[in-house]
C-alpha cells in the first residue's frame, strides 16, 4: 500500500496522502473534505473534527470542519469568566424569530450545551484508555460518537515513528494499538456503524542502516477496523523482499494504491456515490477490504 510519491519526503508524501492526489497531480482541498462536500445537505456543526492545533489538509473544503485540542476548548471565552451570563444574554438575543442569524445562534447555543453534557459524561471512563494525548483524543471521539452530535469524520494524529536509529530498543507492540482497542471497546455495538482507518504517508527501507534503524521508504500498510470490514486477513499482493522485487532495490514496492482503499471505504461505508469526484482521475477498483 502507498501513494505515488517517490521522493521519500514527509512533506511531499503527506501532501499526496491528505489531498488524495496522484503523483504530479494538484488538487484543491482534502479527500475527506471533498467527500463531505459532495454529500450535500445541511452539515452539522461538528460534522468533521480534528484533535490538534490545526485542521489537517484531508479535511480542507469540508462544509463544516474544526480543530480542537480538547472538548474543553469548545466553550465561550469571556473576559469576565461569566460564561453562563453570556449564554443567557445570547439566548435572549436569539430567542425569537426564524431568520438565518437567529436560527444559527440557537443551534450554536444548543451545541454548546450538548458539549457541556458530553464533557461530564462518564460513560466511557470504564475503558482502558492510555494516559497520553492519543488516548485522550480517542476517548473524546468516542464520547462524541456515542452522543450522536452529527460527527461524520474525526482525525487524530500519532507521531513518533520517524526513528532512523536504534529501532531495536523500541518497546514491543503496535504503537497506538492500545488506544484504538480502547475506542473499539468503548463504542461497543456502535463499532458496527463506525470505520477506523489507520494510514501513514510512507513506509521504511527494507534494510537496516548503519545506525541500527531504517530510513524513509515507499510501501507500507493501512489498518482497518469496524463494521463491514473483511478483517482477520491481509489484502493486496505481497511483493516480497528479494532485492530484485524491491523498489530501487531498497524499499518495499507499492502494489496497492492507497486511494483505492480510501475510495472503497467511502463507497461501501460512507455513502459515496461518485468516487471520481473525491479522487479525480482514479479508475475505481475495489480492493475487497469492505464486505
Amino acid at each position: 500500500m502507498g501513494t505515488g510519491d517517490r521522493t521519500r519526503s514527509h512533506f511531499e508524501a503527506q501532501d499526496l496522502l491528505e489531498h488524495g492526489a496522484a503523483e504530479g497531480q494538484v488538487l484543491s482541498g482534502g479527500w475527506l473534505g471533498r467527500h463531505l462536500r459532495a454529500r450535500g445537505g445541511k452539515a452539522a456543526a461538528m460534522q468533521a473534527l480534528a484533535f490538534g492545533e490545526t485542521i489537517p489538509e484531508s479535511l480542507r473544503g469540508a462544509p463544516s470542519a474544526g480543530a480542537v485540542r480538547s472538548l474543553e476548548d469548545v466553550r465561550l471565552a469571556t473576559r469576565t469568566g461569566d460564561e453562563a451570563g453570556v449564554v443567557r444574554a445570547l439566548a435572549a438575543l436569539h430567542g425569537e424569530g426564524e431568520d438565518l442569524l437567529r436560527r444559527s445562534g440557537r443551534e450554536t447555543l444548543a451545541l454548546l450545551r450538548r458539549v457541556q453534557e458530553i464533557r461530564s459524561d462518564g460513560a466511557g471512563d470504564g475503558a482502558d484508555w492510555p494516559a497520553d494525548d492519543f488516548g485522550r483524543a480517542l476517548s473524546q471521539v468516542g464520547r462524541l460518537l456515542r452522543a450522536r452530535v452529527g460527527l461524520e469524520a474525526a482525525c487524530v494524529d500519532l507521531g513518533g515513528f520517524d526513528t532512523h536509529f536504534g529501532q531495536g530498543g523500541l518497546e514491543p507492540g503496535l504503537a497506538g494499538g492500545a488506544g484504538i482497542g480502547a475506542l473499539a471497546a468503548d463504542l461497543g455495538g456502535m463499532l458496527e456503524e463506525t470505520t477506523i482507518l489507520v494510514v501513514t504517508e510512507f513506509g521504511r527501507r527494507a534494510y537496516e542502516n548503519s545506525a541500527l534503524g531504517t530510513d524513509h521508504g515507499s510501501g507500507s500498510v493501512c489498518l482497518l477496523l469496524g463494521g463491514g470490514v473483511r478483517g482477520g486477513k491481509v489484502h493486496g499482493r505481497w511483493p516480497g523482499l528479494a532485492r530484485d522485487r524491491l523498489f530501487e532495490e531498497s524499499d518495499l514496492a507499492v502494489t496497492t494504491d492507497l486511494r483505492q482503499v480510501l475510495a472503497e471505504v467511502l463507497v461501501r461505508r460512507c455513502g459515496c456515490a461518485d468516487p471520481a469526484a473525491v479522487f479525480p482521475g482514479l479508475a475505481y477498483a475495489p480492493v475487497g477490504v469492505c464486505g
